[in-house]
C-alpha cells in the first residue's frame, strides 16, 4: 500500500468527525474490531487498504471518546464553580474598554482536577502591568460558554485548546505578584510584546493594528470595518497566521545564512515562533511542515509534501481532537492540499511560451504562479467557505494577485 500515512490520518481524521458528532461505540466493540482490522491486514494483503482506512477511523473515534473522557471531563465538570486559587498567566492579556483577558495555567491538584489545564480568564482592569510568569491570586467562578446569534462558542473555544472559561470575582479581590524569575518559554512571548510597542511608536493606530496582526497574529487591534473588508475581499487569510508567514520566515532565514547554517537554525527558529504566537492549528501545521522540509534537507531525503500535510493533521488531533472543529485548520488545510495537488497542472497548462521575450518571463511566471496558487486553493475551500460564511469572494483570486506582491 502506497503512502499509508495519508490513508491512515484522513481516516483518523473521520473518526474524530463522527466522534465529534457524538456518536459512540462501545469500549469492547471498538477495541475488537480495531484488533481485527490491524491482524486481518496483516494475514490478508489484498485488503490491507480497506483495513488501514477501517483502523484508522475506529482509531480516531476510540482516541476521541477517551480523550473527552480523561481531559474534557473533569474540566467541563467545574462549570458553575467558583475555586479560590493562585493561577499563573502564560500569556500578556488582551485589554478591553471594561477589563482584559489572559489565558492562564491551572494547577488540578489545588482545585480537585486529576490534570493541569489551561485556560482563558477575564479580568478587572489592573494598575500593574500584567505579565507571562506572574500569579494571580483571586476567587475564579468556571463557566461553559453559550451561543450567541447562533455561533457555538463552546465548540470554538474547544477547537483552541479551552475546556471551560473563567472570570474573576471581584467581590473578593484580586492580587498580582510578579514573576521573581521568568521562565525562558515566555520570551518569545516578551519579544511579541515588545514588537507590538514598537509598531505603536513608529506608526498610526491603523498601521500599528495591521503590523501586530500581519507579524504576531493579534487582530484585536482591528477595526470591524477593515476586518469585514478583508473577508470580502477573500484576504482574511493574509492577518491570520498560517504557512505563508512561516514560510516567509523560513525563506528569509536560509536568504540571509545559506542552506546550510539556515537548515540547522531553521527548526528553533520553528519552535521560537509557536511560542511567540501560541497555539493556533494552522500555525501547528505549517511549522510541521516546514520542520519536516528542513529535517529532509539535513539528511539529505527526498521530501514528500502531500504525506507532511496529512503527517501534520494527525499530529493536531493527537494534541487535540476538537480542532477539527476549528475553521483556520479546515481553511489552511484544504487551501494547501488543493495547491499541492493542483497548483502543478496549472503551471504546466500555461506554461511559459518559447517566443517570450526574456525579460518578460519572469513576470509571466510570477502572475501564473500566484494565480494557479490562487485557483487551485480556492477549489477546495470553496464549499467550506459557502458552509460557514454563506458567501464566496468573486474578486478573491484577483485580490490574492495584487495583495501577495505587495505583503
Amino acid at each position: 500500500m502506497k503512502r499509508p500515512v495519508i490513508w491512515f490520518s484522513a481516516a483518523f481524521a473521520a473518526g474524530v468527525a463522527l466522534a465529534l458528532r457524538s456518536f459512540s461505540l462501545p469500549w469492547v466493540l471498538a477495541l475488537t474490531l480495531l484488533a481485527g482490522c490491524f491482524l486481518f491486514g496483516w494475514k490478508c494483503s489484498a485488503f490491507r487498504p480497506v483495513c488501514v482506512l477501517l483502523a484508522g477511523v475506529l482509531s480516531g473515534l476510540c482516541y476521541t471518546q477517551a480523550y473527552h473522557a480523561v481531559i474534557q471531563a473533569p474540566c467541563a465538570a467545574l462549570d458553575g464553580t467558583s475555586k479560590s486559587m493562585i493561577v499563573e498567566v502564560t500569556d500578556f492579556p488582551k485589554q478591553y474598554d471594561t477589563g482584559q483577558r489572559v489565558e492562564i495555567r491551572v494547577i488540578g491538584s489545588r482545585i480537585g482536577c486529576p490534570l493541569n489545564f489551561r485556560t482563558l480568564a477575564y479580568l478587572p482592569k489592573t494598575e500593574q502591568d500584567i505579565k507571562p510568569g506572574d500569579e494571580l491570586t483571586a476567587t475564579f467562578d468556571f463557566y461553559i460558554p453559550n451561543q450567541t446569534q447562533g455561533f457555538d462558542r463552546a465548540s470554538y473555544y474547544r477547537s483552541q485548546g479551552y475546556a471551560i472559561l473563567a472570570h474573576v470575582n471581584e467581590e473578593f479581590g484580586m492580587v498580582v505578584t510578579a514573576a521573581s524569575h521568568r521562565p525562558l518559554r515566555y520570551y518569545p512571548k516578551a519579544f511579541a510584546q515588545t514588537l507590538r510597542a514598537v509598531y505603536m511608536q513608529h506608526g498610526t493606530e491603523r498601521q500599528a493594528a495591521f503590523w501586530r496582526a500581519l507579524t504576531t497574529g493579534d487582530r484585536t487591534a482591528l477595526t470591524t470595518t477593515d476586518t469585514d473588508h478583508l473577508r470580502r475581499a477573500g484576504l482574511s487569510h493574509v492577518i491570520a497566521l498560517s504557512g505563508l508567514h512561516v514560510g516567509f520566515l523560513i525563506s528569509m532565514l536560509l536568504l540571509l545564512l545559506g542552506r546550510k547554517i539556515g537548515t540547522y537554525l531553521g527548526i528553533p527558529v520553528l519552535l521560537a515562533f509557536y511560542l511567540m504566537v501560541g497555539w493556533s492549528p494552522s500555525v501547528v501545521r505549517a511549522c510541521v511542515m516546514y520542520g519536516l522540509i528542513l529535517l529532509a534537507f539535513a539528511l539529505r531525503k527526498e521530501y514528500d509534501s502531500v504525506n507532511a500535510l496529512f503527517f501534520a493533521l494527525l499530529l493536531i488531533l493527537l494534541v487535540l481532537p476538537d480542532a477539527l472543529l476549528s475553521v483556520s485548520l479546515q481553511l489552511s488545510f484544504t487551501s494547501t492540499l488543493g495547491i499541492l495537488c493542483f497548483a502543478w497542472k496549472y503551471q504546466h497548462i500555461f506554461s511559459v511560451p518559447k517566443r517570450m521575450p526574456r525579460r518578460l518571463k519572469k513576470v509571466y511566471r510570477g502572475v501564473m504562479g500566484s494565480l494557479g496558487c490562487s485557483v487551485s486553493s480556492a477549489a477546495l475551500t470553496t464549499p467550506f467557505l459557502l458552509y460557514h460564511f454563506g458567501y464566496l469572494s468573486v474578486f478573491s483570486i484577483f485580490s490574492n494577485l495584487l495583495a501577495l506582491w505587495a505583503i
